[in-house]
């Protein structure tokens, strides 16, 4: 299923091994007994997992201290500074009534101190306007401010007499401070300094230190680390996450994914060259696990019948996290696939040029993708010809094979690439899975009519071409004697149906197909058996004598080569 890029909520969903920092600092938060305010800082960047672990540690806080006043306040649902101080102190209010419902001056309090900044409006920036105004009214309005500056000043030592008086823990998070405008910023370290400084209460703010050491720098021009340090009384870093976790995320989200793939269909040593060299250095975090499978589950649960899975992985990591060179694939299309099939050295050296060039194309010039040697490790695993011109030292690398390519789907095979990229099977491509039916599962009558729909739709070479790539496999990928004796009689019956073009100087001849299929088939079966399966084409009506006379030509071929290599060792 797809997982929301969401934070944890409990402890027992953390994969990171963070518990026993949050529990820790839990202790130390509920164990705090000084009357003034305290200010903790959890710095982390983006996607480093600062809500998760305040999540964490206010959980173990109400499991700890269950009297305690907990806020979890959003500035996000703010629509400006004025908004987020009036808001925070009706939501403060509305905790403490919930928790201490007995305790109902203090909260009336609160929720009158909110009033107050209502009427005032004030904010950071409020006297620069007022110032702005001048004359009589500037006056006026100067003495209003002072007098509900007043107001507001005996209001909080009300609350501040109050708490003191019931004895209440507060406990306030205050999360995504360094995505909120630079007014915003300041106006919750106003609020937390001086606004909000009330005894017994403890904030946890959380936030990308040099982002908001930025925005304080420019909005109060002077230095941001000096502001943040006259605040923040105990900092602490957000314990670096172990890329062998992250990396162990993955592969469980993976292994959801994937489930019981058949082994066959799992290249295990190429997908270990593909993490190791290519994909690795892409996953930091687990928000870049999320991203990357989301989108691969998606893409496989679409495309899983049609294309390799390691393949589709690599492809899937470009495409999450070097969206350049992924959009830039199609277009190098000719220069990537296959293999450079030539002897000529100065054909081969030009071939490898086109391979270089394409390389260079894809990876553009320097800063434009995210990291280099992953990305150019990516494509010399997925496409081996690029990697043999491009001279690109990857572990043991595959060594593109046609056959073995063209049944797993590979994304280096022209015929399978641009399956990669659709959200569907091209109408004009073959399914493999329908090749795989009929070569396996199908019987006689179905197999015949399955046959001729695929010549009918046009695609007959391509599934012979299948066919014969599947003659030479092994394990389960290899056809059984019994599936290859009603193979080869129901291509037998067909062949004669068959009208196709292959009069171009470099086609090859169109019968030799079913000679390429027919032979090493004829080969797994047994001698006697083998017998009586030729002995029977000669039998069915269904066979046409053109069919006939070019099998028999095959057979006699090959026996007369039999023949002439029992004389020469005679001879010898």
């Amino acid at each position: 299923m797809i997982h929301p890029d969401l934070p944890i909520n409990r402890t027992e969903e953390d994969t990171l091994n963070r518990g026993t920092f949050a529990r820790s600092l839990a202790r130390t938060l509920t164990n705090y007994s000084l009357t003034s305010s305290l200010t903790v800082g959890l710095y982390g960047a983006w996607g480093s997992g600062k809500t998760s672990l305040l999540n964490m540690v206010l959980e173990a806080v109400e499991e700890t201290d269950p009297s305690a006043v907990i806020l979890r306040f959003n500035p996000w649902i703010c629509a400006d500074a004025s908004q987020l101080i009036t808001q925070f102190f009706r939501q403060l209010s509305a905790a403490i009534r919930l928790k201490k419902p007995m305790g109902e001056r203090t909260w009336e309090l609160i929720d009158q101190y909110a009033g107050l900044f209502e009427l005032a409006n004030l904010i950071p920036g409020a006297g620069g306007v007022i110032a702005a105004s001048g004359g009589l009214l500037g006056k006026i309005a100067k003495n209003r401010i002072a007098a509900r500056g007043k107001d507001l000043q005996k209001s909080k030592d009300q609350i501040v007499e109050k708490l003191m008086e019931e004895d209440i823990k507060i406990i306030v998070s205050i999360d995504d401070i360094d995505r909120l405008s630079e007014d915003e910023i300041v106006a919750v370290f106003q609020l937390v300094k001086a606004l909000a400084d009330f005894p017994k209460t403890i904030y946890l703010l959380a936030f990308d230190y040099q982002v908001v050491v930025k925005a304080l720098e420019k909005v109060q021009h002077g230095d941001g680390r000096e502001y943040l340090e006259k605040i923040i009384q105990v900092p602490f870093e957000i314990p670096a996450i172990r890329l062998n976790d992250v990396h162990q995320a993955l592969f469980s989200k993976l292994e959801a994914i994937l489930g019981d793939i058949p082994e066959e269909r799992w290249d295990k040593a190429t997908w270990a060259e593909l993490f190791r060299y290519g994909m690795r250095p892409y996953f930091h975090s687990l928000r870049d696990v999320i991203r990357f499978s989301n989108v691969f589950m998606l893409k496989y649960e679409l495309l899983k019948e049609e294309t390799d899975p390691v393949d589709l992985l690599g492809l899937t990591c470009l495409q999450v996290f070097e969206p350049r060179v992924f959009s830039g694939l199609p277009e190098q299309k000719d220069r990537i696939c296959g293999t450079v099939q030539t002897y000529s050295t100065e054909q081969r050296n030009a071939e490898e040029e086109k391979g270089r060039k394409a390389m260079q194309a894809l990876l553009g010039v320097s800063g434009s993708v995210t990291d280099q040697d992953g990305a150019r490790s990516i494509l010399g695993i997925l496409f081996p010809r690029i990697r043999e011109a491009a001279k690109i030292r990857i572990g043991t690398g595959r060594i593109y094979a046609s056959r073995e390519f063209l049944i797993h789907r590979n994304i280096a095979v022209p015929q399978c690439f641009d399956r990669y990229f659709a959200l569907c099977l091209d109408s004009d491509d073959l399914p493999s899975a329908l090749t795989r039916e009929l070569l396996f599962e199908t019987d006689e009558e179905a197999l015949e009519e399955g046959i001729m729909a695929i010549y009918h739709q046009g695609k007959i070479v391509p599934f012979l071409e299948e066919t014969e790539a599947y003659t030479g496999q092994t394990g389960s990928l290899k056809i059984p004697p019994e599936r290859g004796a009603i193979v080869i009689r129901g291509l037998c019956r067909c062949w004669s149906r068959f009208e196709v073009d292959d009069h171009s100087s470099f086609a090859l001849p169109f019968d030799w197909h079913l000679l390429y299929i027919v032979d090493p088939i004829l080969k797994t079966i047994d001698a006697q058996e083998r017998f009586s399966l030729i002995q029977s084409f000669f039998e069915e009506e269904a066979v046409s004598t053109a069919t006939l006379t070019l099998l028999l030509n095959d057979f006699e071929v090959q026996q007369g080569k039999g023949n002439d290599g029992a004389a020469a060792k005679a001879d010898a």
